[in-house]
């Protein structure tokens, strides 16, 4: 257990100091201040009572600006904290050197959690950041992603009654704590995407364990499977019983019906079983050579 401790302290120390990681941290943060300041420039010379709320400020509102954008980069920007380690270490012949310190079995178990925390990291700090930013600047004027929180069918909206679609997944997940604080909301879906993240970070790094070389392919492993799951929205539409099954909404703030929480659990078990047999198979490997 100390072993694989002080391998993990300095796998992470190793990530933390690498540029890919650092420009993750810094694209996630650029775009948190692009939204930040379009909203502050938005809003100058308004009524206060006109103003957005902080939720509405929240970079992974789907209906926040330059979220669409964004969203599409998500899936290389993953790959940028330390998914990329393995193939670094095999390319500087460091891999012998570094498992014969532990052992193999320690090796990748080190590198897989600290994978999975560097895919997280990266996403989790600047919307935290955003959060507190956006409650100090913007007022709770009720006008949220959603629509005026004193509009008499604001109800209907989050709740999914409005909806005619035949479905039996409606309205906005926990709208309850929505309403109660939408700060702590925003905190609870920073911390859920980042833990998606973390999940695809970890599973382009089992990838990396068959690709071997060229470190350019390991863009396309998260990206892929995301336009799968997208693609399966389309293929798969049933106007009897609508299910989405574009991943991100799952993870996102947004009051899209037809999100069923079995599908989210199923795609996680699915990532993380690939990778689980990717890197258990690697490491086998490696005990052998």
């Amino acid at each position: 257990m100390k072993s694989l401790l002080k391998t993990v302290q300095m796998q992470f120390k190793l990530m933390t100091t690498t540029k890919s990681f650092l420009l993750g941290m810094s694209i996630n943060f650029v775009y948190v201040f692009i939204t930040y300041m379009y909203y502050v420039i938005n809003s100058m010379g308004h009524d206060i009572s006109t103003v957005v709320s902080p939720s509405a400020v929240f970079p992974l509102n789907t209906g926040s600006a330059f979220f669409d954008v964004y969203i599409n980069i998500v899936p290389f920007l993953v790959v940028l904290p330390f998914s990329m380690s393995y193939l670094t270490d095999k390319n500087n012949c460091a891999l012998p050197m570094i498992q014969s310190r532990s052992s193999v079995g320690i090796y990748y178990t080190a590198k897989s959690i600290v994978c999975f925390l560097g895919g997280g990291l990266v996403f989790i700090i600047p919307m935290i950041v955003s959060v507190c930013l956006n409650t100090i600047t913007f007022p709770a004027s009720g006008i949220t992603p959603f629509g005026d929180l004193f509009d008499m069918n604001f109800d209907l909206f989050i709740s999914g009654a409005n909806i005619v679609l035949p479905t039996i997944w409606k309205g906005l997940w926990l709208p309850r704590l929505f309403i109660f604080s939408p700060e702590m909301y925003a905190i609870l879906f920073s911390i859920l995407f980042s833990l998606f993240a973390g999940v695809l970070s970890l599973f382009t790094f089992s990838v990396s364990l068959v690709i071997k070389r060229f470190k350019i392919l390991l863009f396309l492993p998260a990206y892929l499977f995301i336009t799968l799951t997208n693609t399966l929205d389309s293929l798969f539409y049933n106007g009897n019983n609508f299910m989405s099954y574009k991943i991100f909404q799952y993870v996102t703030v947004n009051a899209q019906f037809g999100k069923n929480p079995l599908f989210l659990a199923v795609v996680v078990m699915l990532l993380l079983s690939i990778s689980v047999v990717l890197i258990i198979r690697q490491a086998h490997i490696d005990q052998l050579d």
